[in-house]
């Protein structure tokens, strides 16, 4: 009887193909064991494989060479397969698996001791440039124990600008937008800073309005104020504020049965009167 394992898995082994071209490799050569059904003894039998590596197990019957009696379970029930893990031994436990054959029944029982390769891994890193990842806006990763560590992002105010390897103000134009629409589009220049708009003009060119720009919408409002064009002077009328032409003259304000003004009393009166 003889003992193979394989890193990897049961894959590559068929009824009368040649085990080690497969990828089997031979662990143990044990003694015949007999008659039908007696139990084959394995005594305890280390294999190392790679850490993380999925092995399967093979047990023979050989018979002039040929090998005629085989096993494929490598876990408590069919078709499972071991993992082994860093710095473990695993016990695969052996008794009251089964060898079906052509001609008899053969058992066999023990522990197969699976060893992990247990060698460090190589460090990640000897130094902070190993781990540097080329990235501004997350921080200077370092090199601790052998391992990467991340870097802490730098503390920006408003923005980080990866392609300038700074903080800015901001990184586009809608960083810069405020909400007054009046006093123009806000952009954000190369160098990361925000520049202001230009101011919308609302001036008319008329004198007696009140120009007036809506923060809100960035509309203007153009509204007459008549008082701009007052003179003081009562007699010779209200002048009044047209949006398109200016400050309009008005006429004497008395007609009918008061037919004289008083400009010293602002008023109007039936007659004249001498002062």
């Amino acid at each position: 009887m003889r003992v193979y394992y394989r890193p990897g898995g049961k894959a590559g082994y068929a009824s009368g193909s040649s085990l080690t071209s497969n990828g089997w490799v031979f662990a143990k050569q044990q003694a015949t064991c007999g008659s039908t059904w007696t139990m084959c003894p394995i005594e305890n039998l280390a294999i190392s494989v790679p850490r993380g590596s999925t092995v399967g197990l093979l047990v023979t019957y050989d018979n002039g060479g040929d090998v005629l009696y085989y096993n494929n379970n490598y876990g408590p029930t069919s078709d499972q397969y071991l993992t082994v893990h860093e710095g473990t031994a695993v016990n695969y436990i052996l008794a009251g698996d089964y060898v079906n054959s052509f001609h008899n029944a053969l058992m066999f029982s023990g522990d197969v001791i699976y060893q992990a390769d247990v060698t460090p891994p190589p460090p990640d890193c000897l130094s902070d440039a190993d781990c540097d990842d080329g990235l501004f806006c997350n921080g200077p990763e370092t090199c601790s124990a052998g391992s990467c560590q991340a870097g802490s992002p730098p503390t920006c105010p408003n923005f980080c600008s990866e392609t300038l390897g700074q903080c800015v103000d901001c990184l586009s134009n809608g960083d810069c937008a405020d909400a007054d629409l009046c006093n123009g589009s806000e952009t954000c220049d190369a160098s990361g800073q925000c520049v202001p708009g230009t101011s919308i003009n609302c001036d008319d060119g008329v004198e007696c309005t009140v120009d007036f720009c809506t923060p809100a919408t960035g509309e203007c409002t153009n509204s007459p104020n008549h008082l701009i064009c007052d003179n003081g002077v009562f007699c010779d009328g209200a002048e009044t504020c047209n949006v398109v032409t200016g400050c309009q003259p008005a006429s004497n304000p008395c007609s009918g049965s008061t037919p004289f003004c008083d400009e010293a009393l602002d008023q109007c009166n039936e007659c004249a009167i001498d002062r």
